[in-house]
């Protein structure tokens, strides 16, 4: 595969792990589940959850109060082949208590190693399958 078109691929696949926190933060949950696949897979508090629906249903449960701040670091695509790459990455959480207009108050919730298996799609590189691990949790 050319260089210029593997540079193109990690730009893309980057670009939807970053779209899917961004959307989590915004609490825009139809942004989040659009960059998983349609039959996608999301590991998510020791569950499986597959599926754009019920990734939304799983979203719409999250608090209204809880705001969070997703920090994505040491971003590493590995390109499989044309319709299949990895995006590892370092993903560190904070997170605050939302009370009427003021300005929550960030704790360090913790940081995880994250894997997005993504597949390329008519619509464009989604997530075929995100996991992360634990590395060190906030106090």
């Amino acid at each position: 595969m050319e260089e210029s078109r593997i540079r193109e691929i990690e730009a893309a696949c980057t670009a939807v792990t970053l779209r899917f926190f961004r959307g989590l933060d915004l609490r825009d949950h139809e942004l989040s589940a659009a960059m998983m696949a349609p039959d996608g897979i999301w590991e998510r508090q020791g569950k499986l959850i597959e599926g754009r629906a019920a990734i939304l249903e799983a979203l719409s449960q999250r608090p209204e109060s809880r705001a969070t701040c997703h920090v994505i670091t040491n971003i590493l695509v590995e390109v499989v082949d044309a319709d299949r790459a990895r995006v590892l990455f370092y993903l560190t959480t904070y997170e605050g208590a939302v009370a009427g207009s003021e300005t929550p108050v960030a704790r360090l919730f913790g940081m995880r190693a994250g894997t997005d298996e993504m597949v390329r799609l008519p619509e464009g590189w989604r997530i075929k399958e995100k996991r992360s691990r634990a590395m060190l949790r906030g106090g």
